[in-house]
């Protein structure tokens, strides 16, 4: 594929598919790639927050950094890769705190059987390997 992006975030999407070069609402691939990157990672929180919170556990400072995570990948108006990047750290940063307390709760539980996001080893993910990741990624979903 000769595509730099693979971008279906919003309704302004290319001939109602993907983005394929650059955004028509200005996002660039890096961007795009970042932002793939940030939800991917959310989702392996939020795979961990539900399990924990059959045990009562709640994490509010992790919760409102997911809320304001995903604001920053659906409003389409900042495109800002340094800040993308500090918030893809940030997620990392959250995914390794909250699987080290499932760890902790839940001993036994074999989290090899998780969905795959949540097995992403955040304290070995560089910036580098999740703009990879996100490429590869876009590349395999047409």
């Amino acid at each position: 594929m000769n595509e730099k992006m693979f971008c279906r975030q919003c309704e302004q999407t290319a001939m109602g598919k993907a983005c394929t070069k650059s955004g028509v609402c200005g996002k660039n691939p890096e961007a795009s790639a970042l932002m793939d990157s940030i939800i991917y990672t959310l989702q392996g929180i939020g795979i961990y927050s539900d399990k924990l919170r059959e045990k009562n556990k709640v994490y509010p400072d992790i919760d409102r950094f997911v809320i304001e995570a995903l604001f920053t990948t659906v409003t389409n108006v900042n495109f800002d890769s340094e800040k993308l990047k500090s918030t893809l750290e940030m997620s990392f940063q959250h995914l390794g705190n909250i699987k080290k307390e499932f760890i902790n709760i839940y001993p036994e539980y074999d989290i090899s059987q998780l969905p795959e996001p949540a097995l992403l080893k955040a304290e070995k993910f560089s910036r580098n390997d999740a703009l990879k990741r996100a490429f590869s990624m876009e590349q395999t979903r047409t």
